[in-house]
């Protein structure tokens, strides 16, 4: 994360970002994997998959501050989502 004085907008790089929803997925699938490997504790692993409780994580998308407005959300365009 940045931080200056000045000109900062409270922004986190979309390197950063990218960096986050790639790691996030990773540990979504590491965990569903881990899960559906034991169907005896946590149940078939078809229901797993069906359970929106156990959907993935939606990605984080970037913003900044915005004197006046508050946060506003960059567009989601804009910043390369990891898959």
């Amino acid at each position: 994360m940045r931080r200056s004085v000045g000109a900062n907008r409270g922004e986190v790089a979309p390197a950063t970002i990218d960096a986050f929803n790639a790691w996030l997925a990773r540990e979504h699938g590491a965990v569903m994997a881990f899960m559906k490997a034991r169907p005896e504790r946590y149940g078939d692993p078809a229901e797993l998959d069906r359970d929106p409780m156990f959907a993935a994580p939606a990605p984080v998308v970037g913003g900044f501050w915005e004197k006046g407005n508050g946060w506003t959300r960059r567009d989601p365009g804009a910043v390369a989502l990891a898959a």
